[in-house]
């Protein structure tokens, strides 16, 4: 899970659901999610047709870079 300060926002990306192997052949989840703070809602962020879509992931390592103004980009590395 991250913190985005400029959005005020928490995104949680990827995970492990072993209930799902019956289904998708692996655990693996690639989905991503976005908590608005001051709104108190998730976002379920969809994926456009051009984007590099996130891979099945889990154990993974995140940060965010950002000048906190304007600025912020979320960098996945690893995981299984």
């Amino acid at each position: 899970m991250l913190f985005l300060p400029v959005s005020s926002a928490l995104v949680v990306t990827g995970g492990r659901n072993d209930d799902l192997c019956k289904v998708n052949k692996t655990p693996m989840l690639n989905d991503l999610h976005m908590f608005l703070l001051d709104q108190k809602v998730w976002i379920n962020i969809k994926y456009s047709d051009s984007s590099k879509r996130l891979g099945y992931i889990c154990n993974a390592s995140a940060t965010v870079v950002t000048d906190g103004y304007n600025f912020e980009k979320i960098i996945l590395f690893g995981g299984v």
